[in-house]
């Protein structure tokens, strides 16, 4: 690509839309160990989030590095 082709607010505005993006995916995640915390199963947590179970079940187990105590700052600086 020449630099004549780079379109600065296009760029700008994919990382806006990826940064938005992981921010929903983690507060997703943030979701499912605090309800993975008080004992709830994949199943649960999917009618409460109103998510498929296949979509919360994969998080469900990507959270089990951090049981039993879920901690949020651990997690934010993984996730980073």
């Amino acid at each position: 690509m020449s630099i004549f082709e780079y379109d600065e607010e296009k760029h700008l505005r994919n990382e806006r839309e990826e940064g938005i993006r992981l921010g929903i995916e983690l507060n997703r995640f943030l979701l499912v160990c605090k309800k993975l915390a008080k004992g709830k199963t994949a199943a649960e947590i999917a009618e409460m989030l109103e998510e498929p179970e296949d979509v919360i079940q994969p998080l469900c187990e990507k959270a089990a590095v951090y049981a039993p105590e879920f901690d949020e700052k651990r997690i934010r600086e993984d996730w980073i």
